[in-house]
């Protein structure tokens, strides 16, 4: 079985092949669009998946989209090599679509072998108008 160490969803991501290291842009709590249905024109995510006890089959991943009670599978990825530990990322450069405004929540699933899909990860987004207000943030008080 495994679970998440993190789970991020950002713009991009970029993988440094020298050092295996991950690079995340813009990191994403909210996303804008001037109507709905739309296109948000980039989206990636960024997961480190670590494996409990022994490995009973090749691992299966799958990045899932929750729409009303439904599961849309965006991505779906084996790997025979059973590791302790995984980095599971992707960019969808074409982006993502944005059904309605709301809550968009994204998992990331697994399964070993034959064993039955099991929910690994769950992190949510925001879809908002371009028209709604946005959030302000105070800033210090001024210097005297």
């Amino acid at each position: 079985m495994y679970t998440c160490r993190w789970f991020v969803l950002c713009e991009t991501v970029v993988h440094g092949s020298g050092t295996n290291s991950l690079t995340l842009v813009n990191t994403l709590t909210e996303i804008r669009a001037p109507e709905f249905p739309s296109m948000f024109p980039k989206f990636g995510f960024a997961a480190l998946l670590e494996r409990l006890g022994e490995a009973t089959g090749t691992l299966s991943l799958r990045f899932v989209r929750k729409k009303n009670d439904e599961n849309e599978t965006l991505l779906t990825v084996s790997n025979a090599l059973e590791p302790k530990g995984v980095q599971f990322y992707m960019n969808f450069p074409a982006g993502i679509r944005m059904f309605e405004p709301g809550p968009i929540e994204f998992q990331i699933e697994a399964k070993e072998g034959d064993a039955n899909w099991y929910k690994v990860a769950t992190q949510g987004v925001v879809a908002l108008s371009a028209t709604s207000p946005t959030a302000v943030q105070a800033s210090d008080p001024p210097l005297s």
